[in-house]
């Protein structure tokens, strides 16, 4: 099994958050709209995707320190720390995101989605559609 893997960006996020500290713990929590842009070498990859279909958006947060395994939930000082593996922290060994979002709009560039609680410039690993229904067969 390998031991390293290589990644590359599809895309970026557009609007979304300026500042990093904006970011929230929760899911969405605050989050404004963001447009997904899909580089040119990819935007094939947006043909058949609905408007108004959920999707699965998988971003690299390029800005997480990746050093830190334990945090304060929801930057709860008073309360435990817990390892980043509980919590939606960008902080963590490999610092993924991943985003489940209603696209509102599908342009040949792009999709815009409802919110995303993604700073502007995150880079984007993956765009992937909801299963709704599992086939054990």
């Amino acid at each position: 099994m390998p031991r390293t893997f290589t990644l590359g960006p599809v895309g970026l996020v557009r609007g979304g958050l300026k500042v990093l500290r904006e970011a929230r713990c929760f899911y969405a929590e605050g989050a404004p709209p963001a447009f997904v842009e899909i580089k040119p070498p990819f935007r094939r990859s947006l043909r058949g995707t609905q408007f108004g279909s959920d999707g699965m958006i998988i971003t690299w947060l390029h800005r997480g320190r990746r050093h830190l395994q334990s945090t304060y939930p929801e930057d709860d000082k008073t309360g435990p720390r817990s390892g980043v593996f509980r919590t939606r922290s960008p902080n963590r060994p490999e610092p993924m995101g991943l985003h489940r979002r209603r696209g509102t709009e599908v342009r040949t560039d792009g999709l815009l989605v409802d919110l995303l609680a993604s700073n502007d410039g995150t880079p984007i690993v993956e765009v992937k559609p909801v299963v709704r229904e599992v086939n054990d067969a």
